[in-house]
């Protein structure tokens, strides 16, 4: 004797089992979109925090430069962008596309602070070393520290003004 339940030849059942099928498969769906939603909005405001964060460090950085050539000094340090570089990457899909290449034209303003930075650092001390050799190096040397501190000033400068509409622009206001 074959034992079969009386369901399997109910169509009802059937049905039954269809709709309460489809009507989770729709609610699955339903919570999954959702949840990608909340996934993305928390994604989206780590990556403006972090981009606000990664300005603010070297507006920070910038400011320091410019007391040192104000001072007649030479910053010993480097602008830092490469956390702005792979946040910009990141940003990709989450923020609009020209503020996305306004901040990556930021950051490359800043690498090239960066280099000038490194060249004044170059000559300085190429300077220093020759001074020995040829007396008119000196007179030379405060030229060029002039000429590299004013355009550096400049420079920081801009950075100065732009790193605060970027901010505000990156927050959304």
């Amino acid at each position: 004797m074959c034992f079969l339940p009386d369901w399997i030849f109910s169509w009802k059942d059937y049905w039954f089992a269809l709709i309460g099928a489809g009507l989770g498969a729709w609610i699955a769906i339903k919570l999954t979109e959702q949840q990608k939603k909340e996934i993305r909005k928390i994604e989206i405001e780590r990556i403006r925090t972090e981009l606000i964060t990664a300005l603010d460090f070297n507006l920070d950085l910038a400011e320091k430069a410019m007391e040192w050539l104000n001072k007649e000094g030479m910053p010993s340090f480097t602008l830092d962008t490469t956390k702005l570089a792979h946040l910009t990457l990141e940003a990709y899909g989450f923020l609009d596309p020209q503020l996305i290449k306004d901040i990556d034209w930021h950051r490359y303003q800043l690498d090239h602070i960066t280099e000038k930075l490194s060249a004044m650092k170059a000559t300085i001390f190429s300077c220093v070393v020759l001074r020995p050799l040829n007396p008119a190096i000196q007179h030379m040397e405060s030229d060029l520290n002039k000429m590299f501190s004013d355009d550096l000033k400049k420079h920081f400068a801009e950075i100065q003004n732009g790193t605060p509409k970027l901010k505000n622009r990156i927050k959304g206001v």
